[in-house]
C-alpha cells in the first residue's frame, strides 16, 4: 500500500490515493508527527499534543489516539515506550518536493507555496506550537531557497520565457518575504529588464513604505538599529552607545558582539566570536569595550594575549593565564616543570577553571593576536573548542591572514559551536570625513583638508585618531598639511625613524624598496651586508609595524611592514639618487632570480610593482603579462604543461577566475597607452599578441566560442610577422577551441599547421601537443590505427622532455584519456575503462581534481555499457562529491559535467527515482543549451533513448516533461551529433 502525507496547506494523509478520515483531529496530527519525526517517546508526544492536560489525562488521550490510528496504518511500539510507524511502511511527503522545485511544473509548485500545517487551532496547542514554529521556519527557508534556485535556472538561459519564469518566481518570493531587500530589489531589476517600469516603480515604493510602516523605521537604517531593537535581553547599561556617534567607537560591531554573547542560550552549546583585521584597525579597543560592558554585568573575562617574541616558547600564553588564576597542579605533577607538562593537561586545567567560573556566572575566554600563537598553544585552543562536554564562550582576534589557518585547524564549521565572524575594515572617505568633523567640531573642514587626512591615514582608525590628536588643528582657510609655522605636518612614523641609528635607518630604507614580504637573502644582496648584520640591525629596531616571519618549508626569513605609512616615512628622507639606485638594483636581483628558475606569481607581481615605481612601463607590462600567463596555465588550460611543484603553488590561488578577466583589461589599457604615446615596437607587438592569445583562451574556457574564434584568429594574423613560437601559441588555443566545439575541420587545419611549425622550429612542447590533437582528429575520422600511433608519439615526446628535468604528468594523463576514447571507438569497452581508471589514479595522486571529471564521467559510461551498475553508481557519487567540493555544479566548470549528469539521470530513471532523474536531466539540458557541444548533446539524447528502451512503467508526466519524443528520434539525434565525435557508440 502506498501512503502519502500532506503537510503543506490543510494537513491530510492518503492511502493509495484516497484520503483517510481520522476520528478526531489530534489522531491525524499524531500520524503526521510520526511521519515527520520517525519515532518519538510516548511522554514527548503527550507533552506536544496534550500539554494542557495532567500527566494521566495526556497518557489516556494518547492511548485513545493510538487505538484509532493503528486500525488505519501500521505502527510499532518499542519496549522503550517509543512510538513510530512500521519500518516496512514507506510514506512520501509533499515537503520532499521542495528540494527539487527547479524541475517541477507550476501546477506542482503551487501546492508547495501553502503554509506548513495550515490550521489556525494548532497555534493554540501548548507545547505543540513551539515545535510547529520551528518546523514552519525550516520549511519556509527551504521554500525560499527552492524558488531562488528555480529562478536562477530559468534566468540562466537568457530567453524571454526564462525571464518571465524568473519574474514569476520572484513575485512569489516577494509575497513570502515582503521585507527582504534583496528579493524586492531583484524583482525590481527584473521588471526593468522586462520593460515593466511601472511595475518596478510600484514594487520599489511598496517595499519602502512597508519597511517604514511595518517596522517603524526608514529603510536605510543601519543594522545596528535592528540589533538594538531586537535584543530585549541586553541590559540598558550595555547597549548605551558613547555620547558621540563616532565610527571610531565601532558601535555596530560592539552591539553585535553583545547581542551574540548575551542573547543566546549558551548552556546548550559553545560560542565563539571571531574578530579579524589588520594591525591598528581597532580590534584591541573593541575587545576592551566588549569585556568592560560584560564585566559590569557579572561576567568574568580571562585574557590570553599572544606575542611575536613568545612564538618559540611553548604554551607561554596559557602558562601566564594559569599564573594569573593561581592554578595548582595535582600533587603527582607537582615535581614536573611547566615545559614537561603536556598540552592536553594544560587544556584540562584551563577547562576546569572555566567550568568552575561558569558555576558562579558567565565566563569569556579572550584570545588576542592569534597570528603569534605557538603550535602547542594552538593544540590547547583546539582541545578547548573540541571539548563538547563543557560549553565554553570565546572571543578570538587576529590578522585576517590567519583566518584560513584557524578554520582549517579547528574545523569549527563542523563543530557544535555557534559562531559570529566580524571583519574590521578601514574606513572610507565619507566615514573619515565624519570622524574628522566629530573629533574637531570647531574646525571648518574643506574637502581638500579631508582628502589629505584620508590620504595620510589610508582610513586606518589608529592613524586617524593619532593624526587628529597629535597634529595642530588647522585654521579655516589653510591647508591641513601645514602647521602653525607653515611647515608640513610630518608622518607619525617620521619622528621615530629620525631617532634611529644611521645604519639601522639605511637598512630599513632598503627594506622599504623591496616588495613585501622581502626575503632576508634579497635584503643582503641589495644592501651588500651579511645575514648576521641584517638580522642584528632589524632585531634591535624599535619600530612598531616591522614584522618577521619564518617559513619552515623554504627555510627563509621574511620581513614586511604592516602599514604603507611606514614606507612613506622612510621614503621622506631618502634622496632621489639613492632611491633610484636601490630600485634598479632590486629589479636586477628579482629578474636574476626569475632567470635562474625561481619564477612564480609573487615574484612577477613584485617586479611589476617595482617597475611601475621606477617608471619602466614596458617592463611593468612584461612582468604583469608573465604573472597572468602563469595564472592562466594553472586555472584555465585543460592540460597545463607545468611541473608538479609549480602546480602546487599556483592551483590554490587559481580558483579566482575573475582575476583573469580583470588582469586582461588592465594590461590591455596599459599597453594601449604605451603604444599611443611611444609607438609600436617589436617588444610591444609581441606582448600585444600574447595578450590576444590569453584573451581568446579565456573566452573559450568561459564558453564564448564564437568570440574566442575571432580573437584567436586575429592573434594568429598578428603573429604573421613574429616567430614560430608566437604562431604556435595562437594555434594551440585554436586547437583547444576546436576540441570544445567538436569542430573536425577547424581541428584539422589548426593541429596540422601547429605540427608543421613545431617540427620545423624544434618546438618539442608544441609538437607533443600537436600530435595529441591530431590523434583526437583521427578518432573523429574513424581511423583508430593512425590515432594509436600518434598518441604513442605524443607520449614519447613528453617522456623525452621529462628526462631533461621538467615534469609533464598531465599531458601524459591526457594521452591515456584519449586512448580510452579510442578503445570505445573500437568496441573495447573493458580496455577503455582501464585507461580512464589509470587517468583517475594519476590525476588524484597529484591532486588535480578539476581535471578528473571528464575521465570519471567516461568511466561511468563504460561501466554502464558493461552492465556494472553498482560500480557506475560509485563513480557518479564521486563526481557529485567533486562538484560539491569545487562548488561548481551550477556553472559546470568541472570537466565532463554534461556527460555525467545525463548518465546520472539515466541511472536514477532505471531505478524508478523519477524526481532525481528529472533533476539530473534538467541540469544536463542546461549544460547542453549553454555550450552547444556535440559530445554532450549526443550523450544526452543517447541516455534518453536508453531510458525509453530499458525503463519500465515510465509515468505519463515524465514522458510529457523531459521524454516527449520517441526512442527512435532520440537515437537519430544522438547518431547525428555523435558523428562529429567518433567514439560515442
Amino acid at each position: 500500500m502506498k501512503y502519502h502525507a500532506q503537510f503543506l496547506g490543510e494537513p491530510a494523509f492518503f492511502a493509495n490515493g484516497r484520503k483517510i478520515c481520522f476520528p478526531f483531529q489530534k489522531a491525524l496530527i499524531l500520524t503526521l508527527l510520526l511521519v515527520e519525526e520517525g519515532a518519538l517517546h510516548r511522554d514527548r508526544i503527550a507533552s506536544l499534543l496534550w500539554g494542557d492536560k495532567t500527566t494521566e489525562s495526556a497518557r489516556r488521550n494518547l492511548s485513545n489516539a493510538i487505538s484509532a490510528i493503528r486500525k488505519l496504518i501500521p505502527i510499532f511500539i518499542s519496549s522503550g515506550r517509543s512510538l513510530g510507524l512500521d519500518r516496512k511502511v514507506r510514506v512520501t511527503r509533499d515537503v520532499d518536493l521542495i528540494r527539487g522545485m527547479d524541475s517541477l511544473s507550476w501546477e506542482q509548485v503551487e501546492p508547495l507555496l501553502h503554509p506548513y500545517l495550515d490550521l489556525p487551532k494548532l497555534d493554540d496547542w501548548p507545547g505543540f506550537s513551539e515545535w510547529l514554529r520551528e518546523r514552519r521556519s525550516h520549511y519556509h527557508r527551504l521554500l525560499i531557497q527552492g524558488l531562488r534556485n528555480r529562478a536562477d535556472l530559468h534566468l540562466h538561459h537568457g530567453t524571454e520565457k526564462g525571464l518571465a519564469e524568473g519574474i514569476r518566481c520572484y513575485e512569489k518570493l516577494s509575497e513570502l518575504e515582503p521585507c527582504d531587500e534583496t528579493i524586492n530589489g531583484e524583482l525590481t531589476r527584473l521588471y526593468i529588464k522586462a520593460d515593466r517600469k511601472i511595475d518596478a516603480l510600484q514594487v520599489a515604493r511598496a517595499f519602502s513604505r512597508r519597511v517604514e510602516e511595518d517596522l517603524g523605521m526608514p529603510p536605510d537604517h543601519r543594522s545596528a538599529t535592528f540589533i538594538d531593537e531586537r535584543s530585549p535581553r541586553l541590559w540598558e547599561s550595555m547597549t548605551e552607545p558613547p555620547t558621540k556617534d563616532n565610527p571610531l567607537f565601532r558601535n555596530e560591531e560592539l552591539l553585535r558582539l553583545l547581542d551574540f554573547f548575551c542573547c543566546t542560550d549558551c548552556a546548550q552549546e559553545s560560542q565563539c566570536a571571531l574578530l579579524w583585521g589588520e594591525e591598528g584597525i581597532g580590534k584591541g579597543s573593541l575587545i576592551r569595550n566588549t569585556t568592560a560592558r560584560l564585566e559590569k554585568e557579572g561576567w568574568t573575562c580571562l585574557h590570553l594575549r599572544c606575542y611575536q617574541e613568545e612564538m618559540n616558547r611553548p604554551m607561554a600564553p596559557f602558562y601566564l593565564l594559569m599564573h594569573r588564576l593561581d592554578c595548582r597542579f595535582p600533587r603527582e605533577l607537582g615535581s614536573q616543570s611547566q615545559a614537561e607538562l603536556g598540552y592536553l593537561r594544560v587544556a584540562e586545567v584551563v577547562t576546569e577553571q572555566i567550568s568552575q567560573i561558569e558555576r558562579d556566572g558567565r565566563c569569556l575566554l579572550v584570545v588576542e593576536n592569534l597570528q603569534w600563537m605557538d603550535n602547542a598553544s594552538w593544540m590547547i585552543l583546539e582541545s578547548i573548542l573540541w571539548n563538547d562536554t563543557v560549553p565554553s564562550t570565546l572571543l578570538i582576534s587576529g590578522y585576517e591572514e590567519i583566518r584560513s589557518t584557524f578554520m582549517l585547524r579547528t574545523e569549527i564549521a563542523g563543530e557544535p559551536i555557534e559562531t559570529l565572524e566580524i571583519h574590521l575594515e578601514r574606513f572610507g572617505f565619507e566615514e573619515t570625513a565624519r570622524i574628522c568633523r566629530l573629533l574637531r567640531p570647531d574646525t571648518d573642514w574643506s574637502e581638500q583638508q579631508l582628502a589629505e587626512i584620508y590620504n595620510q591615514t589610508q582610513g586606518n582608525p589608529f592613524f586617524i585618531d593619532q593624526t587628529l590628536n597629535t597634529a595642530p588643528e588647522p585654521e579655516a582657510g589653510t591647508d591641513t598639511g601645514d602647521g602653525e609655522d607653515g611647515t608640513e605636518v610630518p608622518n607619525l612614523y617620521t619622528a621615530r625613524i629620525q631617532l634611529m641609528d644611521e645604519k639601522e635607518r639605511l637598512v630599513l630604507e632598503g627594506l622599504s624598496l623591496l616588495p613585501a614580504p622581502a626575503q632576508l637573502s634579497q635584503i643582503c644582496e641589495l644592501l651588500e651586508l651579511t645575514p648576521l648584520e641584517i638580522s642584528r640591525y632589524l632585531e634591535r629596531t624599535p619600530l612598531q609595524g616591522l614584522l618577521r616571519e619564518h617559513r619552515g618549508e623554504e627555510g627563509e626569513v621574511y620581513y614586511y611592514f604592516t602599514h604603507p605609512k611606514v614606507r612613506d616615512a622612510l621614503a621622506e628622507n631618502m634622496s632621489p639618487t639613492r632611491t633610484a639606485a636601490l630600485q634598479r638594483k632590486a629589479i636586477a636581483i628579482l629578474e636574476e632570480q626569475c632567470r635562474t628558475g625561481m619564477a612564480d606569481g609573487d615574484r612577477f607581481a613584485a617586479l611589476a610593482g617595482l617597475c611601475r615605481e621606477e617608471g619602466l612601463r614596458d617592463k611593468e607590462i612584461h612582468w604583469r603579462l608573465r604573472e597572468l600567463q602563469l595564472h592562466f596555465k594553472a586555472a584555465h588550460e585543460v592540460f597545463p604543461s607545468l611541473s608538479d611543484q609549480e602546480l602546487a603553488r599556483c592551483i590554490p590561488a587559481a580558483e579566482d577566475t575573475g582575476y583573469t578577466e580583470h588582469s586582461i583589461d588592465e594590461i590591455r589599457s596599459l599597453l594601449n597607452r604605451q603604444i599611443r604615446r611611444h609607438g609600436r615596437t617589436p617588444e610591444r607587438s609581441t606582448m600585444e599578441r600574447q595578450l590576444f592569445v590569453l584573451h581568446g583562451g579565456y573566452l573559450w574556457w568561459s564558453g564564448h566560442y564564437e568570440e574566442a574564434g575571432q580573437v584567436l584568429g586575429e592573434a594568429y594574423r598578428m603573429a604573421a610577422g613574429g616567430s614560430d613560437r608566437d604562431r604556435a601559441e595562437a594555434l594551440l588555443q585554436l586547437c583547444y577551441l576546436a576540441i570544445q566545439t567538436d569542430n573536425r575541420k577547424a581541428l584539422a587545419i589548426s593541429a596540422g599547421e601547429l605540427y608543421r611549425r613545431a617540427r620545423a622550429s624544434h618546438l618539442h612542447l608544441f609538437m607533443g601537443s600537436a600530435l595529441r590533437f591530431l590523434a583526437i582528429l583521427r578518432i573523429m575520422e574513424g581511423r583508430p590505427n593512425a590515432a594509436r600511433r600518434l598518441l604513442q608519439m605524443s607520449t614519447r615526446v613528453f617522456e623525452k622532455l621529462e628526462e631533461e628535468g621538467m615534469s609533464y604528468t598531465l599531458p601524459i594523463i591526457a594521452a591515456e584519456h584519449f586512448r580510452g576514447d579510442l578503445g570505445i571507438a573500437e568496441g573495447d569497452i573493458p580496455g577503455a575503462l582501464g585507461y580512464y581508471e589509470n587517468c583517475n589514479h594519476m590525476a588524484e595522486s597529484i591532486g588535480i581534481h578539476r581535471g578528473m571529471g571528464l575521465s570519471l564521467a567516461k568511466a561511468g559510461y563504460c561501466l554502464y555499457l558493461l552492465g556494472e551498475f553498482d560500480e557506475a553508481e560509485r563513480v557518479f557519487s564521486r563526481i557529485k562529491a567533486f562538484y560539491s567540493l569545487l562548488n561548481s555544479e551550477q556553472d559546470g566548470s568541472l570537466q565532463g559535467g554534461g556527460i555525467a549528469f545525463s548518465l546520472m539521470g539515466l541511472m536514477e530513471g532505471l531505478k524508478g527515482n523519477w524526481q532525481k532523474s528529472r533533476e539530473h536531466f534538467t541540469l544536463a539540458e542546461r549544460f547542453v543549451t549553454t555550450t552547444r557541444r556535440p559530445t554532450w548533446t549526443a550523450i544526452l539524447y543517447w541516455a534518453k533513448a536508453e531510458l525509453l528502451r530499458e525503463g519500465n512503467g515510465i509515468p505519463e508526466r515524465i514522458h510529457a516533461d523531459f521524454l516527449p519524443q520517441s526512442e527512435q528520434e532520440y537515437r537519430e539525434w544522438a547518431h547525428r551529433s555523435g558523428a562529429w565525435v567518433g567514439w560515442i557508440r
